[in-house]
């Protein structure tokens, strides 16, 4: 009986060594598409190769060379795709990093933003073009190490450096890249406090976000620039300022006072990042309900604050009650945000799903199908 199974097993194995051979037979065939005199089949090969991952590593070399393409679709593909390849990748992107020619060189950095933590190998090299690369070069060197992150923290001194180029998008560039880095980025916490006083608004905007960063290290200063910033004109500004100091979680108490008053502002972006601030950094439930109730009621983008009530898991099982009345209203719109609400909950709402289906004899068709969404988000099987 057991001819049967050898029978199988062989059966298996040479049906993984077809695949593999078929695998490596498309890799071939799409490294010499590279080669077409057609953009669009240059650009096609690409991103099928992209496809198949560290399985194309031997098309590397071809891709690299891609980067050089005349034509921008293939340029961007053949970047993406040798993201997608790995850390074994690496080194020939280092290499490709020192080109005489600019664009291979902005291609392989953005390669290497792909790839992540993996190419921490390209950290001093990455240094070296922010240094004396041109401003393209330099750009895309930024973005590689802020997708390295928190061990490019040799990379600290140049990212400060280049906060003081000439563009905004250079700097507001290293003030993300910093924000990645994290903790390990504290030297440049008063040059980040600089820049959210005096940089554009863009500028001002990362420069808060690579405080909230760097975290509690950014001490009494960093809060109290932060907590200013919570009445800046931009309203973006202000919207950075509260992220980052709920990135602070308790050591930013001082800003609880000003985080409140920040509930009052008319866009809801600035409420729901406030509202999720204090709840970081005060961990109180029953103040912070209440607030996300009402903005899940409310008419300006219920939705993101749906999606941080959900956020709250367990914590926001109390909200239900509220919400299944609210489904009472005599406000359409409120019935149907409310509705959609509750779905962002899944289980935690099941309570409401008698409620819910009462909905399905409301007069108004998109309360009927927000409350049929919502019954299938809160019983669906995980």
């Amino acid at each position: 009986m057991w001819f049967p199974r050898l029978a199988i097993c062989c059966a298996g194995v040479l049906t993984l060594a077809s695949a593999a051979w078929a695998e490596e037979t498309n890799v071939a065939a799409l490294t010499q598409a590279l080669n077409s005199n057609s953009a669009d089949e240059r650009q096609a090969a690409a991103m099928q190769l992209g496809e198949l991952g560290p399985q194309a590593l031997e098309a590397a070399p071809a891709l690299i060379a891609a980067l050089d393409d005349d034509d921008p679709g293939v340029f961007e593909a053949a970047s993406k795709a040798l993201g997608r390849m790995g850390p074994k990748v690496v080194p020939p992107l280092i290499e490709a990093l020192v080109s005489d020619r600019s664009q291979v060189c902005v291609g392989a950095a953005l390669s290497l933003s792909l790839i992540g933590p993996d190419a921490a190998p390209a950290v001093k090299p990455l240094i070296v073009v922010v240094q004396e690369g041109d401003l393209d070069s330099r750009r895309a060197a930024i973005a590689a190490l802020r997708g390295i992150g928190p061990t490019a923290k040799a990379a600290v001194p140049a990212l400060l450096k280049a906060t003081a180029a000439d563009d905004f998008h250079t700097q507001y560039l290293a003030c993300t890249a910093l924000e990645a880095i994290g903790p390990e980025a504290k030297p440049a916490a008063p040059r980040m406090r600089e820049l959210l006083e005096t940089g554009l608004p863009s500028v001002r905007v990362h420069a808060a976000l690579a405080l909230g960063g760097i975290g509690p290290e950014i001490g009494e200063a960093g809060l109290a620039s932060l907590i200013a910033a919570l009445k800046d004109r931009s309203h973006n500004v202000r919207e950075a300022a509260a992220v980052a100091l709920g990135r602070l979680g308790k050591t930013a108490q001082p800003a609880v006072v000003e985080l409140k008053a920040a509930l009052k502002q008319q866009r809801i972006d600035s409420r729901v990042a406030a509202v999720e601030a204090l709840w970081k950094i005060t961990g109180d439930a029953d103040d912070v309900l209440p607030r996300l109730v009402a903005e899940v009621a409310g008419e300006d983008d219920p939705e993101k604050a749906a999606e941080l009530l959900a956020g709250l898991g367990p914590i926001a099982k109390p909200a239900v009650p509220k919400l299944i009345a609210l489904l009472k209203s005599d406000e359409t719109l409120t019935r149907m945000n409310v509705a959609y609400g509750l779905g962002r909950l899944g289980p935690l709402a099941a309570d409401a799903v008698p409620a819910l289906g009462k909905l399905n004899d409301d007069p108004d068709p998109f309360v009927r199908n927000a409350a049929e969404q919502a019954i299938e988000q809160i019983t669906k099987q995980p």
